[in-house]
């Protein structure tokens, strides 16, 4: 789940891969704050070092620190420029990367086509099924309307994850002329960024292919 904002791309990103103790990768060095965000969705996190003369992501332990995981790894961060050592990697440093998480494929990515474009091109390019979502009545809708049927029934099932709750709490729903439901940014108490990510990651799960059997697992 990607958007523009790096805060908000991240916290997408977070809640809609992980759940309850699936590792998360952090490559060396990172944000405190991405550990935080990986601890709060439940999930595990696993440093990856880093290379001591170069201060860069050593490929070789990332290889090594995946394939010693006992199931694979629903997210791997990379945080370019480094934090806090300022190294900057190449184009082909980050393929490196990319090349040695070729073995855990992402499959689906919803993003905001507010300043996301480009982005979405390169995703696109890598494979990824791309999925615009713009921030409106139209697109949220259905998912929002269906969601709360779906809370209602006692279909869900919540973990208990603080920041989800948070967010939640600080959402406020409108209704616009044709009585569609979105989210209102401007009256919500705070930031309501987890509980948007979680209906697009909804969204996506709404329209893709039926199994006959199974959970659908967002936090």
């Amino acid at each position: 789940m990607i958007t523009c904002g790096a805060q908000q791309a991240f916290i997408n990103a977070a809640l809609s891969l992980l759940d309850a103790d699936s590792p998360a990768i952090l490559l060396a060095p990172f944000y405190m704050s991405h550990r935080l965000g990986i601890q709060l969705a439940g999930a595990r996190v696993v440093v990856a070092s880093f290379n001591p003369t170069s201060l860069k992501p050593d490929i070789i332990l990332l290889k090594h620190t995946m394939a010693s995981l006992d199931k694979a790894p629903r997210m791997v961060v990379l945080t370019n420029p480094g934090n806090p050592s300022g190294t900057v990697l190449s184009e082909q440093e980050i393929g490196e990367v990319v090349e040695a998480c070729r073995e855990y494929p992402i499959n689906d990515v919803a993003y905001d086509p507010y300043n996301g474009q480009q982005l979405s091109e390169e995703i696109s390019q890598e494979g990824i099924t791309i999925a615009s979502m713009a921030q409106n009545c139209s697109m949220f809708h259905e998912p929002i309307n269906d969601f709360m049927q779906a809370m209602q029934d006692g279909r869900l099932t919540h973990t208990g994850c603080p920041l989800l709750r948070w967010s939640i709490g600080n959402a406020v729903l409108v209704r616009d002329r044709n009585d569609r439901w979105m989210f209102d940014k401007r009256s919500s108490n705070d930031k309501i960024d987890p509980v948007v990510a979680m209906v697009m990651a909804y969204r996506r799960a709404m329209v893709a292919p039926q199994r006959p059997s199974g959970s659908l697992c967002i936090i």
